[in-house]
């Protein structure tokens, strides 16, 4: 059951990180078109900054799932490289609890200004596009990450118990 919920789990952050990919190539295009067609021909995009502050949002926090899934953090190698293999899973173990209450603080804080601001009705500036959706890829990403950090963190400490791996994920 773990490793289908771990397999189902690397499927959706890998799909969603390159959403988030596409909504950054998105922003860039729209941001250099704007900065083109200004110089050039002096005419400029309404709302080139409302939509460029929603995709980088959407970019940064869809990715962020699958760094986790992916273990693409950072690691101090030369300490971690040597560390028997139970030591190593309990160091990643506490690192992945600290990782899923940094999560969980972001979602809940964030779901709380997002209700805030849909409570307010607050809107773009320029396009007047409903603050809300800007929450949407941060609770989306915070949330699947506390979903991945977990089950990453439930096989660490399963590693650092047994001295055996319980998924096949990436490294174990």
């Amino acid at each position: 059951m773990l490793q289908t919920l771990n397999s189902a789990l690397a499927t959706l952050t890998r799909w969603l990180a390159w959403l988030g990919m596409l909504a950054l190539m998105a922003a860039v295009l729209m941001t250099t078109a704007d900065v083109v067609l200004r110089k050039a021909a002096n005419i400029s995009f309404a709302g080139t900054v409302d939509i460029t502050q929603l995709m980088v949002m959407t970019a940064a926090y869809l990715a962020i799932p699958f760094a986790f899934a992916t273990r693409s953090h950072v690691a101090v190698a030369m300490l971690t490289d040597r560390l028997p293999r139970r030591a190593l899973a309990l160091v990643q173990a506490l690192g992945g609890l600290l990782a899923v209450a940094l999560m969980v603080a972001i979602a809940h804080y964030g779901r709380l200004q997002a209700l805030q601001e849909l409570a307010y009705g607050d809107a773009s500036l320029t396009l007047g596009i409903p603050k809300i959706w800007y929450w949407v890829p941060l609770l989306a990403g915070a949330g699947l990450s506390v979903a991945v950090m977990g089950v990453m963190t439930l096989t660490y400490l399963y590693t650092a118990v047994t001295g055996r791996g319980l998924l096949s994920m990436g490294e174990d």
